[in-house]
């Protein structure tokens, strides 16, 4: 929320004057949330990263017709992006997996041609056992980088589907053997 205060006035037209030391932005909020957990430990990082993703609420700058405001625009998104991505992987590390799904399907439509929210939700999708869900969202995503981009995905992506329909399959034949003893 941003509050302003009046400074002294020049003229009676003179617009009220910004005082910072009174006043609260949400970018300054996120800006030393991302500082303080930059710094912080590993306990710490996630509950930190968790209040800035919280301030990522609406599309940032939306409205504002300045020649200033595109440049910035993508760049809050960029960095709102890259928040809901690194609290998505917190999630999936410490076993939320449907919380981080729900992170990387945000950053996905933010930025549909982003791999790394496709592979965090690829990753999320493999952990809750979803196998076919693994590979439907990898034949889209690479449909979509075909028509969009002429593009395939790349080689991480690749082998991280690889691997995790290969782990979900090697999974499925031990609990097969399991049960057949």
């Amino acid at each position: 929320m941003l509050s302003l205060e009046a400074g002294p006035l020049e003229s009676p037209r003179s617009p009220p004057e910004l005082q910072r030391g009174c006043s609260s932005v949400d970018l300054d909020e996120l800006d030393c949330l991302r500082e303080q957990a930059r710094g912080t430990d590993e306990e710490h990082e996630p509950a930190l990263l968790e209040r800035a993703l919280a301030l990522c609420r609406a599309e940032p700058l939306a409205g504002i017709d300045a020649l200033w405001a595109d440049n910035e625009q993508r760049r809050l998104t960029a960095l709102g992006m890259n928040l809901f991505e690194r609290v998505g992987r917190l999630r999936l590390e410490s076993g939320d997996a449907a919380n981080a799904l729900e992170l990387g399907d945000e950053a996905a439509a933010l930025d549909g041609s982003n791999e790394r929210p496709v592979q965090l939700a690829m990753g999320a999708e493999a952990a809750l056992g979803r196998r076919e869900a693994v590979a439907e969202r990898y034949e889209r995503f690479a449909r979509e980088l075909d028509d969009r981009f002429g593009l395939k995905p790349s080689r991480e992506t690749k082998t991280l589907y690889r691997r995790l329909l290969s782990q979900d399959a090697l999974a499925a034949e031990r609990r097969e053997a399991r049960e057949s003893i």
